[in-house]
């Protein structure tokens, strides 16, 4: 993964002399710089699709995968503005899933309320992706 600006501008963390905050999007390249495994695996994804103006009609699932000896990691993100969608890894469970959500598509975390947007264990639900949601979920054969 890389990053152009990391700090401050348009970047992921923002300094002053006083401290540093985290944004939203640091966690989430956070949970997948953590769990991304040796070798991309190209991802088979089956998808409502919602329309994108020029881009015309677009998944409302977004699918990355990686693989190594030890088992599988999938990125999943659900796009969607209000409807949860069911993913399917057959043959494998989730050991490990980390989420970050919110209904709300403009919250962000602030200086005055640094902790609004932050990941959590989901790893019960790893599957069911709720709305505006991005999962990264770790998986063995089952």
């Amino acid at each position: 993964a890389c990053l152009a600006q990391a700090v401050n501008i348009i970047g992921p963390l923002l300094t002053t002399t006083d401290g540093m905050l985290k944004q939203t999007i640091y966690y989430a390249f956070q949970e997948i710089a953590r769990a991304t495994r040796e070798t991309t695996l190209e991802a088979l994804v089956h998808s409502p699709t919602y329309a994108a103006g020029r881009h015309g009609e677009v998944p409302v699932l977004d699918v990355s995968a990686s693989y190594d000896a030890n088992g599988i990691t999938v990125t999943l993100v659900n796009r969607s503005l209000t409807e949860a969608l069911q993913a399917q890894v057959p043959g494998y469970v989730a050991t490990k899933a980390t989420r970050i959500h919110n209904l709300d598509p403009k919250l962000e975390n602030s200086w005055e309320s640094p902790h609004r947007v932050l990941p959590f264990d989901a790893t019960e639900e790893a599957l069911v992706l709720p709305p505006l949601s991005i999962t990264v979920v770790e998986l063995v054969p089952a």
